[in-house]
């Protein structure tokens, strides 16, 4: 249990603050434990990335040391073709997020032998069955240590269905044990908890031996606290719901508490995230000063080549529509040409060769009988990056979808039927966005008018089918506007915002809670008369936040005007630290679309392709320099490249550092072949 404690100590609690080579802010503080036999303890460390997302220890922290193996989908290369995790024998698996490849027996397999993508000179063996995958794993690391994933009930993490009882398939296999060649074991203990389908560290024992017989003499325990800014996504429909986050490290010797790494959380601004504040350590009965962290928070050459000319397929096509989006994954534009209506669903689908031209059709019937009332929609539902097809029903007879799930070659697997509710939804439009950032489709029912606002949301499940509605409602009189929906403030969520383009303008913005509800609108407004504009959302200035073009195109020209966006520009991201001693290390972000910053690559050559986004990356850093100064870093960055055929991030081709004070500069070339990114 925790110890109360107020007295304030001399000492110094510091981590190691880096830019790591994807420009990210790093951060990491060990929690010192006591010894083990012959060195084989636990190595745990509070760390923090400015590029990941919201964990157990907040935005953008993490607990390191654990290891899992988890489900991975498969990806062009090496596997061939795209196939997202759903359960079955088509899962691939994961070391520390390394895949394993199988180089003896079928993969998933009792008795299968594997080896990571990238050689780390590990051998794997998957053990027994499970569904339709291994019950554990054995892993013999290339230092003589033996690991085991998911022996024990507890880090055997099994999916739950959509009804809330578990699968027989593990979802993650978590490290149990770890041993070395003389018998000594460090033992890890999980709370699972199947209501949900979520785990969490509970305690790691270490300092006895197996082969003497002896009981471990020192532990690590974890105490966690309800967080409210709780967290629901699914994967092929397993629920997964974070509602923890933690709160002490304590490291024992025996029952006697030797050290209690305690951290606090601030919930604040726009969002109410997670945000950790401050790490104490403390003893039994004294603490060192706290690390205090600190937020941001809201408040080729020129034009076109002759075009290429592709004779697609004679014949009469006028029955059906163009579409056109990325089928297999590769980062090319497909064209699927579809028939939605009184013969069935049939789609014809044309992969795109890279160079203006296409492969020839592939045919897909989907379904006899009458689909003139339903509407076909093109959305990725389960996150494996292909297009999935979407039929849809919302009228007087209530809310129906029909998912036909993308095999990623013009195909698609049978479709999954959602009944999402009875009723007249004749007067809603239906939206397809990705509500709460999991990387789903999820389906949005709103209505807008004299009566109010009414939005009834359907969290995907990720297999084509959907959570019940959450209901959001705004009362007045809302007729004069229209809805629109957008990522307002870069946070991965879908955000409402409603227009009214007369005289003046008028822009109400509700901030997406990320579950389908919204918080109370923001009121932004324009003098004058805007009725002859056209509204876009884009981001105008590269800063990751949708910006809106107020645009007029007609007999008296272009005219368009636009409005950014007002806010800080990188919420949650971490900018000052200040050590137990008062030492401070200051932190400043930009988009790779800054251009004084980032210089894009060019002449990449498919599937490889030059990379530019709104992606944060450190700009500077301010240190203080221990004798009364500062002194100070910048960064600038180049040439990054992507492999759209495995999904990959290949890194810079180069970063400079400039330190300002003894005005040097270290400029560090990367590799960006395979496997050496």
């Amino acid at each position: 249990a925790q110890t109360s404690s107020t007295t304030t100590v001399a000492g110094s609690l510091e981590g190691e603050f880096a830019v790591d080579d994807s420009g990210a802010a790093t951060y990491s503080l060990p929690i010192s434990v006591s010894p083990g036999i012959a060195g084989n303890e636990p190595r745990l460390a509070l760390s923090y990335s400015s590029q990941t997302g919201n964990g157990p220890l907040g935005v953008g922290w993490g607990l390191s040391g654990l290891s899992p193996i988890t489900r991975c989908g498969q990806r062009l290369v090496p596997h061939g073709k795209i196939h997202g995790v759903d359960f079955s024998n088509e899962d691939r698996f994961c070391l520390d997020g390394q895949r394993l490849v199988a180089v003896s027996g079928d993969y998933g397999a009792d008795g299968t032998e594997y080896r990571t993508e990238i050689e780390s000179y590990a051998k794997v063996i998957s053990n027994g069955t499970a569904g339709t995958g291994p019950e554990s794993f054995t892993v013999w690391s290339k230092g003589g240590l033996v690991l085991e994933y998911g022996v024990t009930d507890d880090s055997r993490i099994e999916a739950i269905k959509a009804d809330g009882t578990a699968r027989s398939e593990a979802r993650i296999w978590a490290l149990n044990k770890q041993s070395d060649r003389s018998g000594n074991a460090i033992t890890y203990s999980y709370t699972e908890d199947q209501s949900n389908g979520s785990y969490r560290i509970n305690r790691i024992d270490y300092g006895g031996n197996a082969t003497a017989g002896t009981a471990a003499t020192s532990s690590v325990r974890f105490v966690y606290e309800d967080r409210t800014d709780i967290r629901t996504w699914y994967q092929a429909g397993a629920k997964i719901t974070q509602d923890q986050r933690l709160k002490n490290i304590q490291t024992y010797e025996a029952e006697t508490l030797v050290a209690d790494y305690r951290v606090e959380f601030d919930n604040d601004g726009l969002l109410e995230l997670s945000k950790l504040s401050t790490i104490t350590q403390c003893s039994a009965d004294a603490c060192l000063q706290p690390i205090t962290i600190e937020y941001l928070e809201n408040t080729v050459s020129e034009g076109y080549q002759p075009f290429i000319h592709f004779p697609g397929s004679s014949g009469s096509w006028s029955s059906y529509k163009s579409y056109f989006h990325d089928v297999d994954g590769d980062g090319l534009t497909d064209l699927t040409m579809g028939y939605f209506g009184t013969s069935g669903v049939h789609t014809y689908t044309f992969i795109a060769k890279g160079d203006g031209h296409y492969e020839p059709y592939v045919h897909f019937p989907g379904g006899g009988g009458n689909w003139s009332s339903y509407k076909p929609y093109f959305h990725d539902v389960n996150g494996d990056g292909l297009t999935d097809l979407i039929m849809g029903y919302f009228g007087t007879s209530g809310v129906h979808t029909y998912t036909f799930i993308s095999k990623g070659d013009g195909y698609y697997e049978p479709y999954v039927h959602f009944p999402g509710g009875g009723g007249d939804w004749s007067s809603y439009k239906p939206y397809f966005h990705d509500v709460n950032g999991d990387g789903l489709a999820d389906l949005m029912m709103r209505h807008i008018g004299s009566a109010g606002i009414n939005i009834f949301t359907f969290l995907s499940k990720g297999d084509g089918s959907f959570q019940n509605y959450k209901h959001f409602s705004s009362g007045g009189d809302w007729s004069a506007y229209t809805p629109y929906f957008h990522d307002v403030n870069g946070d991965g969520n879908t955000d409402m915002l409603a227009l009214s383009v007369r005289a003046p303008l008028h822009v109400f913005t509700f901030m997406s809670k990320g579950d389908g509800s919204f918080q109370n609108y923001k009121h932004f407004s324009s003098g004058g008369d805007w009725s002859a504009y056209t509204p876009y959302f884009h981001d105008v200035n590269g800063d990751t936040l949708t910006d809106l073009i107020m645009g007029r195109f007609g007999v008296s020209g272009i005219d368009t005007f636009a409005f950014l966006y007002n806010s800080k520009k990188y919420p949650s991201l971490l900018n000052k630290i200040t050590t137990s001693r008062g030492h401070e290390t200051s932190i400043s972000y930009t988009p790779l679309t800054d251009k004084f910053v980032y210089s894009k690559g060019s002449g990449a050559v498919y599937p490889e392709q030059d990379y530019v986004s709104p992606l944060s990356v450190v700009q500077s850093v301010e240190r203080d320099d221990g004798i009364g100064g500062k002194r100070k870093i910048e960064y600038s960055y180049a040439g990054a490249k992507v492999d759209v055929k495995r999904g990959s991030f290949l890194g810079f081709k180069q970063i400079t550092s400039k330190d300002m004070q003894r005005e040097t500069e270290t400029i560090t070339d990367y590799r960006q072949d395979w496997p050496f990114v």
